[in-house]
């Protein structure tokens, strides 16, 4: 679950930052305080998620948002996605598959 909650919030941090004039104003956007908010109930989950399952299963796990961040990016956004990215993505893939055998 927090693994979806932190690619939400990536995408309103994102959102909040466009079309902003000043750093001041891109902090203070209402898309950006909810990105905020968000990483906060992901830190919550997170630490609920510890107490479960073992650090390493988790760590695996958290890298699967720098798949999902830019795909989602994509999907709402229209963000390009490039051949460099893919190929990160499946190294990313590949260290999933290896740390879950």
């Amino acid at each position: 679950m927090s693994i979806v909650v932190v690619v939400l919030s990536q995408l309103l941090l994102r959102e909040g930052a466009k079309g902003t004039r000043s750093p001041l104003a891109a902090v203070l956007a209402p898309r950006t305080l909810a990105g905020y908010a968000l990483m906060g109930i992901v830190v919550l989950t997170m630490i609920y998620a510890m107490q479960k399952i073992p650090l390493r299963t988790a760590t695996v796990w958290n890298s699967s948002v720098f798949i999902l961040t830019p795909l989602a990016a994509r999907v709402f956004l229209k963000d390009p996605l490039n051949g460099r990215m893919a190929g990160a993505a499946l190294l990313i893939v590949a260290g999933i598959v290896v740390f879950s055998i």
